[in-house]
């Protein structure tokens, strides 16, 4: 990863995915804020699929940066159990990257908020 950014903190300021019946795709929306090298600001524009096992969400996506692009964006939130912690990891990139090799890749852990799967 010598050319992604790797945030040591990060702003998860919402995420919102929402699986209907009916429906063979999510919908929803997310932003994802931070501000360690520069202004990053990921908009999710839409979601391909959304998966919820026990107390963990995968999902995926495509969106922008600071407006401009296409990236696409893979995660996976994890509703803690007292004592433990909200865990998240998000993985951008762009057709030069991968997943693997992400442009920017975020992942830790909650300390204000929560993440809350609801099925």
């Amino acid at each position: 990863m010598a050319d992604a950014y790797l945030l040591d903190h990060a702003v998860a300021e919402r995420v919102v995915v929402v699986a209907s019946l009916g429906h063979l795709t999510p919908d929803g929306n997310g932003a994802l804020m931070s501000d360690p090298n520069g202004p990053i600001d990921f908009q999710a524009t839409g979601f391909d699929w959304l998966a919820i096992t026990g107390s963990s969400a995968q999902f995926q996506g495509v969106g922008t940066i600071n407006g401009c692009g296409r990236y696409l964006v893979a995660g996976t939130a994890t509703q803690g159990v007292a004592p433990a912690t909200d865990t998240f990891e998000v993985h951008i990139w762009d057709a030069s990257h991968s997943f693997d090799a992400p442009l920017l890749l975020v992942t830790g852990m909650l300390s204000t908020g929560q993440i809350k799967i609801v099925r």
